[in-house]
This record gives C-alpha cells, structure tokens and sequence, in this order.
C-alpha cells in the first residue's frame, strides 16, 4: 500500500473510531471516553530557573475529531482554567508530577517526581515528594490524597524526606487496580511498592512490599539504589507457569527496575534479583502474583523479562529505564525515558523507545532465554516509532504510553498514545514536543516516522524546543473508565 493511502486509510478509522465513542467537542470535565490526559513540566520562567508555576502540570487532551496526520494539531487542552486559583492544574499547585491513573470514578492521580530535574524548594508541590494528589474527574479540584509522611500502614502518607539541602527523590509511577479498587505507588526513596486504597477520601496504605534487599539500604542513600529502584507499575492477567508443565492465568502486578541508564551503562547484574544471570545484566520486568484478595503473595516477585539494549548497527549494552507499562490481552507496552542521573534532566533525549511484547514467558518463568542478551527470535517489537528526530531510530519517547480502546471493527494490536520529543524535528516551526498516536499497526513503514501518526505539542508552540518536559499518559476507556 503506498504512503498516501495508508494515510487516507487511517484517517478513515480514526473519524470512525470517533462516531463510534462519541466524542466531545471540546476537553472538559467530565473526562470523555476516548480522550487522554498527560503530565508535564512547564517551562523554566519560575523563580531561579525554575518551572513556571502557571504553567500546566496535568492536561486533559480532547483528540476528537482526530487532527492532521503528520503535523502539528492544535487539540484542545483543559487544566482546570477558570476554576479558583488554588483549584487549576498548575505547577504552582502540583508542582512536578510525572505518573498518572484515573480510577472507576474518572479521578485523576498524579506523583510528585524529580525526573525533570532538581529545582531545589521549586520541585514539588505543598505536599513534598511523596504526595500523590488526587483531581477530582467531576469538579475539577485538587485533593491531597497522599501526603509526604513515614509510609505507616494505615496512614496516608508516602516516605520520601532528605537531609537538609538535598531535595528528596520523589515517587516513580502509579496504577490503578479496577478489579479490587485500589491503586499501586512506586517509590524512588526506598525502592519498594505500596498498595493503597481510597478510606474517607485519602490513599491509606494498606501494605508496604519490599521486592528485595530490606530498607533501609547501606549508607542510607537519598535515592534506593540502582537494582532496588522500582518505577513503573501496571497490573495485569497475564499466563503465567505455575509450574514447569502447567500454565494459568493469573492477576500480576508487573513492575520495572532501573539499573542502567545513560550515565550509568555497566551496573551489574544485582544479587538480590530473584534469578541468577540469564544474559547480560540490564533494566528488567518483574511480575508479583495478587492472592484473591489482591494483595501481593508472601513469595515475591519472579523477573519476568530483561529489556534489549539499545541497538544503532551495534549494541550500545545498555538501554535507558521503562518508566511506564500497559496492556491489552496480550499486547504490552514499554515506555523508556531517557535518564543520566539520578534527578532527571531538562534537555536530555533521544535514547528511549516504546517496545511491543510479543511473547509470554517461557517455563521457567522468563521471557528471556539466553544469550547476549538475546537468543532468536527476539520477543520485543520494534515496528513503535516515536519522533523523526535522529531515524532511522526513533528512539524519543520521553516516557509514557497508553492503549487507546479499539472500535469494534478493529483487528490486531490497539493504537497508541505516547509521550516525546522532537516528534517532527528541531526546526522552528517544526518543533513539535508533546503526544504522538501511533496506528495499531505500527508506524517503522512510515516515511517519515510521523507520517501516518498524530502529533500534538504541549504547549501549542513549535518554534522552540521542549526537551523532556513531556511526562507520563493515559486514556480514558469510558466516561466512567
């Protein structure tokens, strides 16, 4: 098929996936099915150079009637505006936040985070760096779910502190459980995960699960060390080997550990991983079977896969960290963001891709087999291009990817939204940062990448650059998610 009907052909489907969920005319509360929201960090016009704090955190994207293919389009954005100063979606009331959910009750959940970078007593919001704050999918407010605390059970705090001077590390990701109504936190202080439900209107920790070596660590970092250092999280039913004969499905939490990245492209493969060495050490999966009562099981979590390095002609022997998970069936997604350090940095890029599974774990357990650090077939799918930037490579994804619903005509993999950079080019007027939809499908056969993908920059300016000010994403399934 040439270019220009592939493009015709997925305009058709994205207008008839829009009569389809009914979508609205403009992004508004409630939350309409079918539309996505997003993270993200203003630009730096705030005090000492840090985010300006009128500038959006959290935007509600209205992708219907689907835009332009292969250019800018200027969708609409809802953060809240309007509504009283302390109520609207800015970084001055959340300040940098990075994972999101939306629960059954279209709430909106976000974490305080420092992958955009340090700005000191500028980086988080009124609740420090383990709030996670809930925005109410109705009226728009902001609610502090969870604020910075111990991390007790039976409190509504998260543990993230510092000593004095150093700006705490901040939360990594969270999830949403709709089956048993209740939410998963990553934690970049302590490195373990927390199952929290909604009690009286705040997130109250139910358990604390600690996947390796206990906290507190040696030398008591501010950041859990690399190899402890859980950041995302999703849960899913996926088949697992109960056995070495027999396989059921069964309810996981999945979860991702970051042990290299950019600046750090040797750490070794840790002792303190449930598995010895089946290929060459790098960012790993786990999964963590749920009782029947969706609690995590008292025997831990299994690695489940180990992510495939970067690859340009040779392997670089490293890839950057999954900052985000999804699913459907048996699609999944992983999200990487590009990472040199612990705090994250504006400006870096272009070293992170989205990967499509395409294989279920083997008998032992793993997806991965042997071999450095892949035997054939590869199980990764590398058809999920994001940006034009530097191809034929398409590796800026700045962390953050959803499955959008398919319509009921739909056959094979569901379409995409991620997060990224350079999506068009650097180029002014080309300079689009922000969302990118990517078909069901798949877009490496595009020429170029974007060709066949929507693009929306997230602050509607294409003039100049905004290098990893994009953030995590997710898609409303219905008006009641």
């Amino acid at each position: 098929m040439d270019a220009h009907r592939s493009r015709r052909r997925t305009a058709v489907v994205l207008v008839a996936a829009w009569i389809w969920l009914g979508g609205s005319s403009s992004a508004q509360l409630p939350l309409q099915a079918g539309n996505v929201m997003t993270t993200y960090c203003p630009d730096l016009t705030g005090v000492n150079g840090s985010p300006n704090p009128a500038g959006d955190a959290v935007i509600h994207v209205d992708v219907f009637p689907p835009g332009p293919l292969g250019a800018n389009w200027l969708a609409p954005f809802f953060s809240n505006a309007g509504a009283p100063p302390a109520e609207v979606w800015n970084y001055g009331n959340l300040g940098s936040v990075f994972g999101i959910a939306i629960d059954n009750n279209s709430d909106i959940y976000v974490t305080s985070s420092t992958v955009y970078g340090n700005f000191g007593a500028f980086t988080f919001g009124p609740d420090g760096g383990g709030a996670v704050y809930r925005l109410d999918g109705v009226s728009g407010n902001i609610d502090p779910w969870m604020t910075t605390g111990t991390g007790v059970v039976g409190t509504n705090t998260l543990l993230n502190s510092a000593p004095a001077g150093v700006t705490p590390p901040g939360l990594g990701d969270i999830c949403y459980d709709s089956v048993f109504n209740q939410f998963f936190v990553s934690n970049f202080a302590d490195g373990r995960i927390y199952r929290v439900k909604t009690v009286a209107n705040q997130g109250i920790v139910q358990a604390v699960n600690d996947p390796f070596l206990p906290y507190p660590y040696s030398g008591s970092p501010t950041f859990a060390p690399l190899g402890e250092r859980v950041w995302a999280v999703h849960v899913a039913t996926i088949p697992i080997f109960v056995n070495r004969l027999t396989q059921a499905m069964k309810r996981v939490l999945l979860f991702s550990v970051w042990l290299r990245d950019n600046g750090r492209q040797n750490t070794p493969w840790p002792a303190s991983w449930p598995l010895t060495l089946l290929s060459a050490a790098n960012n790993a999966i786990f999964s963590w079977e749920m009782d029947s009562q969706g609690a995590l099981v008292a025997g831990g979590p299994r690695l489940y896969c180990v992510m495939p390095y970067l690859k340009d002609g040779v392997s670089l022997g490293y890839s950057n960290p999954v900052s985000d998970i999804t699913s459907l069936g048996a699609s999944i997604y992983f999200a990487e963001r590009t990472i040199g350090a612990n705090y994250g940095q504006v400006g870096s890029g272009h070293l992170a891709r989205v990967l499509r599974l395409n294989a279920f774990p083997n008998k032992a357990g793993v997806v991965v087999i042997t071999g450095p650090p892949f035997q054939w077939p590869d199980p990764f799918d590398y058809r999920y291009r994001v940006g034009d930037w530097a191809s034929p490579r398409g590796w800026n994804c700045a962390g953050g990817v959803a499955i959008c619903r398919p319509s009921q005509f739909a056959f094979g993999p569901p379409s995409i939204w991620t997060t990224g950079d350079a999506l068009k080019g650097l180029s002014s007027g080309n300079a689009i940062y922000g969302l990118q939809w990517i078909p069901g499908g798949g877009n490496v056969s595009c020429a170029p990448y974007s060709s066949c993908t929507l693009l929306i920059d997230l602050d509607h300016q294409i003039n100049t650059p905004n290098k990893a000010q994009q953030g995590d994403v997710e898609c409303i399934w219905t008006n009641a998610h």
